[in-house]
């Protein structure tokens, strides 16, 4: 009859609202915008994303879209080493948080954050002379939502995610 208990049982996992999120669940998408577009050309990008009223699963998710010649060259372990000693509280917040240095990151320290749309929020250069500080930043004037925080000291850079509620 033409059953497929391997689709079947893939569309239950997809839909089923006690999980979450695994890697088999996720595809990875490369557009080619050459030749057809060039570089300066504006580019409007509009993601629709659908789901039936009956279905109860998590839903879609966009995340580490990049758009620019090649991706990044960054490994998560070196990610993992630079900023573990850095600690973001409380997060999610009012717009009010903490960024705590242990024994890290010693002299000026670059604060950029910025909104989805890449529109900044907040800037400032802190002095971190000691290595061992916390500093507060305020973007409680913002609307709620998801902010990008981006730390940055001579080539060493950290970009994390924050919420805003």
């Amino acid at each position: 009859d033409g059953y497929d208990s391997n689709a079947h049982s893939d569309w239950l996992l997809a839909y089923d609202s006690e999980l979450a999120a695994t890697s088999s669940m996720l595809k990875n998408r490369e557009i080619q915008f050459t030749p057809t577009f060039s570089v300066g050309d504006t580019v409007k990008l509009r993601f629709r994303l659908f789901s039936d009223p009956y279905t109860v699963g998590w839903g879609w998710a966009i995340d580490d879209l990049y758009i620019q010649m090649d991706p990044p060259v960054v490994s998560g372990v070196e990610d993992k080493k630079i900023a573990r000693n850095i600690n973001i509280y409380p997060n999610p917040s009012s717009g009010i948080f903490n960024i705590r240095f242990s024994d890290s990151w010693k002299g000026d320290v670059g604060i950029k954050v910025v909104d989805i749309f890449g529109r900044s929020k907040y800037q400032n250069i802190i002095d971190n002379s000691s290595g061992s500080m916390s500093h507060r930043v305020d973007i409680s004037s913002s609307s709620q939502g998801l902010y990008i925080l981006e730390l940055s000291q001579g080539d060493k850079k950290v970009i994390k995610k924050i919420i805003k509620r």
